[in-house]
């Protein structure tokens, strides 16, 4: 079934409130700040990459412009955006403030149900449309904010910090599994859905973070065993070449030469 339009409202230019039946893939990529809450169902989300499944009463934020996708099957959610200048404009600093949330991934707790119940108002109060219900979306917009500031801001040192120990664990997870599979006729589709990415997003994060492709890695992880094998046993080339993964004793002659 295509994906189909509950409910709309005409909220004014400052806020955008809807509620969608989602059947298939979504975009959740939007020039204004979102928040996302699932009333039913389960929603798989790819967000900058990374792959986490959302369901009934989970909340995350998305930032302006975030390549973000959604994938569901009979589910049900509800988003309200506005414009994430708000925050500079309204803040000392004159900058927008990192947020983590997501209770999919982070695990849900009191902080998450006064989003809820932020979310909750503002349905209620587009839906209602009652005399003066535009000036009621500010002060929701300017509550929702403050929500958002007062229980998800993280500082520029933690999010560098939570960036840098995610990449971290990252890059060994993904070492690791080809380590354990270079045998193998490994892809890179396979990886990217054992390290639950996109596998474009992969493909960059290797080649940024490892200094080299994801074929080239591979295939270094299988010279190097190669070789080794090579020096301590008395295998024959063909062996030798199989036990690293290579096709044939000719791929791995040619590989070890471009070396």
């Amino acid at each position: 079934m295509p994906n189909s339009m509950i409910a709309q409202y005409p909220c004014g230019k400052a806020l955008t409130c809807s509620i969608q039946r989602i059947d298939s893939d979504l975009s959740l990529t939007s020039e204004r700040f979102g928040v996302y809450m699932l009333l039913t169902g389960t929603l798989q989300v790819t967000m900058d990459g990374e792959l986490f499944i959302a369901r009934a009463d989970d909340v995350f934020s998305v930032e302006a412009n975030t390549p973000c996708k959604g994938f569901g099957s009979d589910c049900t959610v509800v988003s309200v955006a506005f414009d994430q200048h708000f925050f500079e404009r309204t803040l000392p600093v004159p900058r927008h403030p990192d947020f983590l949330c997501n209770s999919a991934l982070l695990g849900d707790d009191a902080s998450y149900d006064s989003l809820r119940r932020l979310i909750a108002r503002i349905v209620k109060n587009n839906a209602d449309g009652q005399l003066g219900y535009e000036l009621r979306n500010w002060s929701l917009i300017y509550s929702l904010m403050d929500a958002m500031y007062q229980n998800f801001k993280v500082e520029d040192s933690e999010a560098r910090h939570r960036n840098a120990h995610r990449y971290t664990e990252r890059m060994a997870e993904i070492s690791a599994i080809i380590h354990e599979n270079f045998q193998t006729n490994l892809t890179l589709s396979e990886l990217a859905g054992r390290v639950h990415l996109s596998a474009p997003y992969l493909s960059k994060f290797i080649e940024k973070q490892f200094g080299m492709t994801f074929l080239n890695y591979l295939q270094k992880v299988r010279l190097n065993h190669a070789t080794n094998e090579l020096l301590k046993t008395s295998n024959t080339i063909e062996t030798i070449s199989q036990n690293a993964g290579f096709p044939n004793s000719y791929a791995f002659v040619q590989a070890f030469k471009k070396e």
